[in-house]
Protein backbone atom coordinates (compact mmCIF):
# COMPACT_ATOMS: atom_id res chain seq x y z
CA UNK A 1 0.00 0.00 0.00
CA UNK A 2 0.91 3.68 -0.20
CA UNK A 3 3.19 5.24 2.38
CA UNK A 4 0.95 7.96 3.88
CA UNK A 5 3.64 9.47 6.08
CA UNK A 6 5.95 10.54 3.26
CA UNK A 7 3.11 11.46 0.89
CA UNK A 8 5.01 9.71 -1.88
CA UNK A 9 4.01 6.73 -3.97
CA UNK A 10 7.28 4.82 -4.27
CA UNK A 11 5.64 1.51 -3.26
CA UNK A 12 2.39 1.92 -5.18
CA UNK A 13 1.03 -1.12 -7.02
CA UNK A 14 -1.49 -1.71 -9.81
CA UNK A 15 -4.89 -1.93 -8.14
CA UNK A 16 -4.03 0.53 -5.34
CA UNK A 17 -6.46 3.40 -4.84
CA UNK A 18 -5.41 7.04 -4.94
CA UNK A 19 -7.56 10.12 -4.43
CA UNK A 20 -7.68 12.87 -7.01
CA UNK A 21 -9.50 16.17 -6.68
CA UNK A 22 -12.23 16.20 -9.32
CA UNK A 23 -14.20 19.34 -10.13
CA UNK A 24 -17.78 20.00 -11.21
CA UNK A 25 -19.03 23.33 -12.52
CA UNK A 26 -22.59 24.54 -12.68
CA UNK A 27 -23.03 27.16 -15.39
CA UNK A 28 -20.88 30.20 -14.73
CA UNK A 29 -20.59 29.49 -11.00
CA UNK A 30 -17.37 28.60 -9.27
CA UNK A 31 -16.50 24.95 -9.64
CA UNK A 32 -16.78 22.66 -6.66
CA UNK A 33 -14.11 20.02 -6.06
CA UNK A 34 -14.24 16.61 -4.45
CA UNK A 35 -11.64 13.95 -3.64
CA UNK A 36 -12.62 10.81 -5.54
CA UNK A 37 -11.01 7.38 -5.45
CA UNK A 38 -9.35 6.08 -8.60
CA UNK A 39 -7.57 2.78 -9.19
CA UNK A 40 -3.99 2.66 -10.43
CA UNK A 41 -4.01 0.86 -13.79
CA UNK A 42 -0.38 0.88 -14.89
CA UNK A 43 3.14 1.46 -13.53
CA UNK A 44 6.47 2.59 -14.88
CA UNK A 45 9.67 2.91 -12.85
CA UNK A 46 8.94 6.60 -12.09
CA UNK A 47 5.21 7.01 -12.74
CA UNK A 48 1.82 5.46 -12.23
CA UNK A 49 -1.27 5.79 -14.40
CA UNK A 50 -4.83 6.55 -13.39
CA UNK A 51 -7.59 7.04 -16.00
CA UNK A 52 -5.07 7.60 -18.82
CA UNK A 53 -3.27 10.29 -16.81
CA UNK A 54 0.27 9.80 -15.54
CA UNK A 55 1.41 10.86 -12.08
CA UNK A 56 4.89 10.99 -10.61
CA UNK A 57 5.65 8.42 -7.93
CA UNK A 58 7.94 10.91 -6.21
CA UNK A 59 5.31 13.54 -5.40
CA UNK A 60 1.92 12.55 -6.90
CA UNK A 61 1.86 15.46 -9.35
CA UNK A 62 0.31 14.85 -12.74
CA UNK A 63 3.01 14.55 -15.39
CA UNK A 64 3.28 17.53 -17.77
CA UNK A 65 0.74 19.44 -15.73
CA UNK A 66 0.69 23.13 -15.08
CA UNK A 67 0.31 24.71 -11.67
CA UNK A 68 -3.02 23.80 -10.13
CA UNK A 69 -3.50 20.58 -12.10
CA UNK A 70 -4.52 17.42 -10.26
CA UNK A 71 -2.33 15.68 -7.75
CA UNK A 72 -2.82 12.16 -6.48
CA UNK A 73 -3.17 11.74 -2.74
CA UNK A 74 -3.52 8.86 -0.36
CA UNK A 75 -6.45 8.66 2.05
CA UNK A 76 -5.78 10.78 5.13
CA UNK A 77 -2.89 12.68 3.55
CA UNK A 78 -2.91 16.44 4.10
CA UNK A 79 -3.68 18.33 0.91
CA UNK A 80 -3.43 21.84 -0.42
CA UNK A 81 -2.60 25.07 1.30
CA UNK A 82 -5.15 24.55 4.07
CA UNK A 83 -3.69 21.11 4.86
CA UNK A 84 -7.05 19.36 5.13
CA UNK A 85 -6.96 15.56 5.28
CA UNK A 86 -8.08 13.73 2.14
CA UNK A 87 -11.35 11.88 2.56
CA UNK A 88 -13.49 9.88 0.14
CA UNK A 89 -16.09 12.39 -1.09
CA UNK A 90 -17.85 10.10 -3.56
CA UNK A 91 -21.27 10.52 -1.92
CA UNK A 92 -21.00 14.32 -1.82
CA UNK A 93 -19.88 14.31 -5.49
CA UNK A 94 -22.87 12.20 -6.54
CA UNK A 95 -25.33 14.41 -4.65
CA UNK A 96 -23.86 17.57 -6.15
CA UNK A 97 -23.94 16.02 -9.64
CA UNK A 98 -27.64 15.17 -9.15
CA UNK A 99 -28.21 18.77 -8.02
CA UNK A 100 -26.51 20.08 -11.18
CA UNK A 101 -28.55 17.76 -13.43
CA UNK A 102 -31.80 18.84 -11.77
CA UNK A 103 -30.79 22.48 -12.06
CA UNK A 104 -30.03 22.03 -15.78
CA UNK A 105 -33.38 20.28 -16.28
CA UNK A 106 -35.20 23.23 -14.69
CA UNK A 107 -33.28 25.65 -16.92
CA UNK A 108 -34.13 23.55 -19.99
CA UNK A 109 -37.80 23.51 -18.99
CA UNK A 110 -37.79 27.29 -18.48
CA UNK A 111 -36.14 27.79 -21.86
CA UNK A 112 -38.74 25.61 -23.58
CA UNK A 113 -41.54 27.59 -21.87
CA UNK A 114 -39.93 30.86 -22.98
CA UNK A 115 -39.70 29.56 -26.56
CA UNK A 116 -43.37 28.57 -26.43
CA UNK A 117 -44.35 31.99 -25.09
CA UNK A 118 -42.34 33.69 -27.85
CA UNK A 119 -43.97 31.42 -30.43
CA UNK A 120 -47.44 32.12 -29.03
CA UNK A 121 -46.72 35.86 -29.00
CA UNK A 122 -45.70 35.73 -32.66
CA UNK A 123 -48.90 33.83 -33.48
CA UNK A 124 -50.99 36.44 -31.69
CA UNK A 125 -49.20 39.23 -33.60
CA UNK A 126 -49.77 37.41 -36.91
CA UNK A 127 -53.41 36.83 -36.08
CA UNK A 128 -53.83 40.49 -35.19
CA UNK A 129 -52.25 41.58 -38.48
CA UNK A 130 -54.43 39.15 -40.42
CA UNK A 131 -57.53 40.62 -38.78
CA UNK A 132 -56.39 44.10 -39.75
CA UNK A 133 -55.85 42.96 -43.34
CA UNK A 134 -59.23 41.23 -43.34
CA UNK A 135 -60.88 44.39 -42.02
CA UNK A 136 -59.19 46.53 -44.69
CA UNK A 137 -60.23 44.11 -47.42
CA UNK A 138 -63.82 44.06 -46.17
CA UNK A 139 -63.89 47.87 -46.12
CA UNK A 140 -62.61 48.06 -49.69
CA UNK A 141 -65.14 45.54 -50.91
CA UNK A 142 -68.05 47.48 -49.47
Amino acid sequence: MVNVMSGKFENIQVGDVVYIKTSLRQGFSVEKSFFLPYTVTRLTPTMFEVRDNKYRKSNGKQVTSDYGKPHAYSLGELSGFDQTPVTDQTDEYRLYKIHIIRHRNVIDLCNSIIKRIKYDTILVEIESKLREIDKLLNEQLL
